[in-house]
């Protein structure tokens, strides 16, 4: 009974103990209520419990830029470590520390894609799927977004990276069938039978020595 009870005690003890990261030598109890969670998108403006936390790995990542609903406006001594704090606006920023975490801004553009703007202006600098841009040989040149947004041919909204693989597709399919249609043109004509040249004959000129 006294070893069950001291493994009790061992198991509760681990349990209440935060887990550590240490990062550039210094060591960061993680608070597990708020760490290594996924809170993007959630409004937690009216929790009074996000002071003096040092928050590690989670994400409160959001669609607007700049957003202002994310975190109490009376947060101060919390640190995210890790944190992916992507269009967040944090309060009282003297008051509280990003460590190595993500702070950019992105928006969705004309084209249909996301696009990582500048945090001041808020103006598209490059598309967040950069790769698959060069990939399909569209242009990552912000001047190149269209004037106004992208639509299918049924007026539904359309992203330029679908409208692209469409294209590609139909350029694919006719090329395939102009390659089947020669083919089919050059079986039918190996199946023809040649034509025999018949000479009609003519007048037979006499030689008079």
């Amino acid at each position: 009974m006294e070893r069950l009870a001291g493994l009790l005690i061992l198991f509760v003890a681990i349990a209440a103990h935060a887990i550590t990261i240490v990062q550039n030598g210094v060591s960061y109890d993680c608070d597990e209520r708020y760490s290594f969670k996924d809170f993007g998108g959630q409004n937690l403006t009216a929790r009074d419990d996000m002071t003096n936390r040092t928050i590690c790995r989670s994400s409160f990542s959001n669609e607007t830029p700049d957003a202002v609903d994310v975190f109490p406006p009376d947060m101060t001594g919390t640190t995210f470590l890790q944190c992916n704090l992507d269009n967040v606006l944090i309060p009282n920023i003297e008051k509280n520390t990003v460590v190595d975490g993500s702070v950019r801004r992105f928006k969705t553009q004309n084209d249909g894609m996301t696009w990582i703007v500048d945090p001041q202006t808020l103006a598209p600098v490059e598309p967040l799927e950069k790769d698959s841009f060069q990939q399909l040989g569209l242009s990552t040149d912000p001047a190149k977004i269209p004037k106004s947004a992208l639509v299918d041919v049924k007026g539904e909204p359309i992203n330029i990276l679908t409208l692209r693989q469409q294209d590609i597709k139909a350029d694919v399919a006719a090329a395939v069938a102009v390659t089947e249609m020669t083919a089919k043109d050059a079986a039918i004509a190996k199946e023809m039978p040649t034509p025999k040249l018949e000479v009609a004959p003519g007048p037979v000129e006499e030689v008079i020595p």
